[in-house]
């Protein structure tokens, strides 16, 4: 996960608690919550990739990226 996509996760939590107090408009959230579902789609997509490829030439890279996600 890169800075750009956990800064996005940040926003969308504080919009999403502005929302809840009736700061921000349903739409607003509405839009920052599909931008980021897309941003989280994008990057596993991306992980399964990077995954996949290295697995070929390099057979403990699938046991060093699932130990870091359990």
């Amino acid at each position: 996960m890169n800075k750009e996509f956990l800064t996005r996760l940040k926003r969308k939590k504080d919009v999403y608690r502005r929302w809840k107090a009736g700061h921000v408009t349903r739409k607003k959230y509405r839009d920052i919550f599909q931008a980021c579902r897309d941003a989280v789609r994008k990057a596993r997509v991306q992980l399964e990739l990077n995954l996949l490829r290295d697995v070929k030439g390099n057979k403990k890279s699938f046991s060093a990226i699932n130990a870091d996600f359990f």
